[in-house]
């Protein structure tokens, strides 16, 4: 009876063990766009494999720099700035998202603008995807502390996947996305402003 006891209690363990999450996930880094996996509407959102072990294969970004996130929930500590997170949908665009931070929601994302018996595609760029009319996205200022993002898929299909992405305020702020690049066009503008051209012949 004794050995019958132990064997039951492994069972469960073992049965415990593979239902159970992946391990905690790591710290997401700012300034990154970090993909993740989707599972089909109702479920939430899974990191890539192999990073994550309960998500999906991932074709990661073929332009901008990506990450493959790990296990959610997605966890990041914001200085007193605080900072802005964006969610944009990748591929075709058919998926949506409720976005909860520590299980609370914050909102859904949605187009910027809704296509009429189109299909939208915008391949695997995040960056790209976030300029493609028709694409699912969602921007939310969030306050000073720690932060656990989850999302749960409101439409489209499996075996899809998505980005996100987080940009810190305050001293160290890291530009928001896209915002790098009118910063360096801006600082080369001006650069180019306080130069003079020189006829051949001259001194300098």
């Amino acid at each position: 009876m004794a050995d019958h006891r132990r064997l039951l209690a492994a069972g469960a363990a073992l049965a415990l063990g593979w239902l159970a999450p992946s391990a905690q996930a790591g710290p997401v880094p700012f300034d990154t766009y970090a993909q993740f996996s989707l599972n089909g509407v109702g479920q939430f959102a899974a990191g890539c494999a192999p990073a994550d072990d309960q998500g999906n294969f991932c074709v990661p970004s073929s332009g901008t720099p990506s990450i493959a996130l790990d296990a959610p929930g997605w966890r990041f500590q914001l200085g007193a700035g605080g900072g802005v997170l964006t969610i944009v949908d990748a591929f075709l665009g058919l998926e949506r998202f409720e976005v909860l931070d520590g299980g609370q929601l914050l909102g859904i994302s949605s187009p910027l603008q809704v296509l009429v018996n189109t299909t939208p595609d915008c391949g695997d760029d995040p960056v790209v995807c976030l300029a493609t009319p028709g694409i699912s996205r969602a921007v939310f200022e969030l306050a000073e502390g720690l932060h656990e993002i989850t999302l749960r898929q409101l439409e489209g299909e499996a075996l899809s996947s998505g980005y996100l992405h987080i940009a810190e305020r305050g001293n160290n702020a890291i530009p928001e996305p896209g915002s790098l690049a009118l910063l360096l066009l801006a600082a080369g503008g001006a650069a180019l402003a306080g130069r003079h051209p020189t006829r051949r012949g001259e001194r300098t």
